[in-house]
């Protein structure tokens, strides 16, 4: 659904320009697309049957094949917005699959986000160690913090990099 959204958002943006001529995009073309193009790049390999052929064909001479048809009626009619959008619906299925689908996309989605997090409380955990510092100078003692706010014991000797307690 989210990828015929997107084409469908493109199909409208395209729409606003002088590019293509009069037409109407109604179907679920963008959709089919869009779902032939995500089940593609997650089985690379997988054969499926078309249905009136009695044979089994790789689905990436689908996706190509279908894409090369969408093409050319685009040529031959004239730039229609109805061949557009079905092209975007390959694009959109493409965008979904990199942007949502792929593996590594989440977990590293989540990594930028908890990284973003962490470094917000490091600085916030140095900030709380500076101020410490200067209130103890005023006070006359000294007192050490690491690289990332840790507090230092003044007998701990270690330069092993770790940290000190931290609550």
């Amino acid at each position: 659904m989210g990828s015929t959204v997107i084409a469908g958002i493109a199909g409208t943006l395209l729409s606003l320009t002088p590019i293509p001529h009069a037409g109407a995009a109604y179907s679920a073309g963008a959709a089919a697309d869009a779902i032939l193009m995500v089940f593609y790049l997650q089985n690379r390999g997988a054969p499926i049957m078309m249905f009136p052929l009695p044979i089994q064909i790789p689905v990436g001479y689908i996706v190509i094949f279908s894409g090369a048809i969408e093409t050319a009626y685009l040529f031959y009619y004239g730039f229609p917005l109805f061949y557009w959008v079905l092209l975007f619906g390959l694009g959109a299925g493409y965008f979904w699959y990199i942007a949502f689908l792929r593996r590594g996309a989440s977990v590293g989605l989540s990594e930028r986000v908890y990284g973003l997090k962490n470094a917000y409380y490091r600085w916030k955990r140095r900030r709380a160690a500076r101020k410490f510092q200067v209130y103890m100078r005023k006070h006359d003692r000294n007192v050490y913090f690491d690289e990332y706010g840790n507090y230092k014991p003044p007998d701990d000797k270690r330069d092993d990099g770790r940290g000190g307690w931290v609550n």
